[in-house]
């Protein structure tokens, strides 16, 4: 599947969380792993990593339990998963389409929606989501005149220990 061409992602730049331990998820095993050890050395924290693709159901599953779980629980989620296809509308299949859509759209619903469950149970929490707009509308036509990323954030009254977000 053709993609866009990557750039360091914004969950490689969730640095700033010094003293709180990560739960960093990504497609890229190698680079996850690379990125997660360099945490642990400049923050002195403890990382955990899962390796997975958010546009597929089956290993979001994976990181859905791991949001929904107490043991350990996370008490931050940094959503910053997505991305778009070059090409248009018509030059890129329904099935490419529906990736983006998977990755973009469904994947945020649902992990936002499990850690606010799981936030809200327990009384305190966070969530930032920065949703890559232009990923899904610039293969529509021209570029909207909106900033390539939106960011938004929710919150249960903060204890942040944890976090999960894409590298």
């Amino acid at each position: 599947m053709h993609r866009a061409q990557r750039r360091p992602g914004v969950g490689s730049s969730a640095a700033w969380a010094d003293g709180v331990n990560l739960v960093m998820v990504a497609r890229r095993a190698e680079k996850l792993a690379e990125v997660a050890a360099a945490l642990q050395a400049r923050h002195d924290i403890q990382t955990e990593i899962i390796t997975a693709d958010l546009a597929d159901q089956s290993q979001r599953d994976a990181v859905e339990a791991r949001l929904g779980t107490e043991q350990d629980a996370i008490d931050l989620l940094v959503n910053c998963a997505g991305g778009g296809l070059a090409g248009t509308l018509i030059t890129r299949s329904v099935q490419q389409r529906n990736y983006e859509v998977e990755l973009n759209c469904v994947s945020v619903l649902r992990l936002s929606h499990v850690a606010a469950t799981a936030m809200t149970g327990r009384g305190h929490g966070r969530s930032s989501t920065s949703h890559p707009d232009r990923a899904i509308t610039r293969s529509l036509g021209p570029p909207p005149s909106v900033p390539a990323k939106r960011s938004c954030s929710t919150s249960v009254p903060p204890s942040a220990t944890s976090c999960v977000g894409p590298v």
